[in-house]
């Protein structure tokens, strides 16, 4: 609905980032053992602390106007460039694992394993 009622932009991180994005992070940390994901955790919080320092850094240099011209063009080049190969990744993925029965959110047998810290 976000899409439908917001400007694109906003629309879009509203969907990336409420629907799209867990989404995934949710199906690779389902993938992944317990003792890792303790291992990997603090990792985890450390590059999202980061990437919000980042942000927040670009906001104080540009003096709280939004982000640069050029970086926001950039950003959604690179978005739109990568889009429709992982939307194609995805599709095939998602209809390989519902073709041998499988909910979309578990491993294929043998093309997927589940890490583990051994």
């Amino acid at each position: 609905a976000a899409m439908l009622f917001l400007p694109p932009v906003t629309g879009f991180a509203v969907f990336f980032c409420l629907f799209h994005s867990p989404r995934h992070f949710r199906e690779g940390w389902a993938a992944i053992d317990t003792d890792v994901r303790q291992a990997t955790s603090l990792r985890i919080a450390a590059i999202t602390a980061a990437g919000f320092g980042i942000t927040a850094l670009i906001y104080a240099a540009n003096s709280f106007r939004g982000v640069p011209a050029g970086l926001f063009e950039a950003s959604m080049m690179t978005l739109s460039a990568l889009t429709v190969p992982h939307m194609l990744l995805a599709t095939i993925l998602e209809r390989a694992t519902i073709k041998r029965g499988r909910s979309p959110g578990e491993p294929l047998s043998g093309s997927v394993k589940k890490y583990s810290a051994a």
